[in-house]
């Protein structure tokens, strides 16, 4: 049956059904909208509470360093002390330096740069 075929009676119905859908899609597609909002906005207030509360966790660390990052420079500078002291590193910075060209001023009187002791100047018991 066609819808030529209808009476108006019988196209009011099938009218008043049609509408009667249309209705129920809308007010899904409206309650489906209002829950996508909702849950965007959690997720945004959990985004930003979690940044919150890292920061509430880190604060005090970033505080300490602040307030001590001249003891921690200081005891930086005093490792690199010893760590330059160390014959080895003496060998490797003058195996680097000649790498590069570098030429290195030797201050050091006790320990020669070639970790060779002169046999000459050494004393015997």
């Amino acid at each position: 049956m066609s819808v030529k075929d209808l009476n108006n009676e019988e196209k009011l119905d099938v009218i008043y059904e049609m509408t009667i859908e249309n209705n129920k899609m809308l007010r899904s597609l409206r309650r489906q909208h209002y829950f996508s909002s909702i849950m965007t906005i959690l997720y945004w207030l959990m985004v930003i509470g979690a940044i919150g509360s890292a920061y509430y966790f880190v604060r005090p660390v970033v505080t300490l360093l602040s307030n001590n990052s001249g003891k921690i420079e200081e005891t930086v500078g005093q490792f690199n002390q010893i760590r330059n002291q160390l014959p080895e590193a003496k060998l490797i910075n003058q195996l680097l330096n000649s790498l590069t060209g570098k030429k290195e001023i030797n201050n050091d009187v006790a320990m020669p740069d070639d970790g060779v002791i002169d046999v000459k100047s050494a004393t015997t018991p």
